[in-house]
Parts: C-alpha cells; structure tokens; sequence
C-alpha cells in the first residue's frame, strides 16, 4: 500500500516538456502576511508562468499585496482575479 508521502511530488518530473507546458498556479485566498511570500516562492521554484486567484484580497493591505504580487513577477499580464 503506498503511503501518504507517495502521494506527493516534491518537483516537476524530469521528462516534462517545458516548452509545451503552460505551468499555472491556483490560489484561493491570500492575505498580506508571510503566508503569501511563501506561496509565492514557491510559484517561483516551479517556474509559475500564469496565476488564478480564486479569494479575495480587497482588504486593507491590499495594495501590498498587488506589490508583492508585482515583485514576484505576476502582474496584469499573467494574473487573473
């Protein structure tokens, strides 16, 4: 019987075509807080090209978000709200 961790890979697999490959990322809600950085790295370790974002972010700080969105990359042209 595999086991939970089976379950899981912790990169891409190698054999992946990225020049065919379209890799997006889904978010569901996100906050301004560090749990938005890490979300954001690791959009960046695998190489992230589109972001969904299915929550809000229309609070207060939600202009910080929108910069550390910028600043990771994501910006009107690959993220939609």
């Amino acid at each position: 019987m595999a086991s939970k961790n089976d379950l899981f890979v912790s990169k891409p697999y190698v054999d992946l075509n990225s020049t065919k490959t379209l890799s997006m990322a889904v978010v569901g809600d996100i906050d301004y807080n560090l749990g938005l950085t890490a979300q954001l790295d690791i959009t960046k370790e695998y190489n992230v090209q589109t972001l969904i974002i299915l929550g809000d972010y229309v609070y207060a700080s939600g202009s910080k978000v929108l910069s550390i969105l910028e600043s990771h990359g994501f910006t009107k042209g690959n993220t939609d709200n």
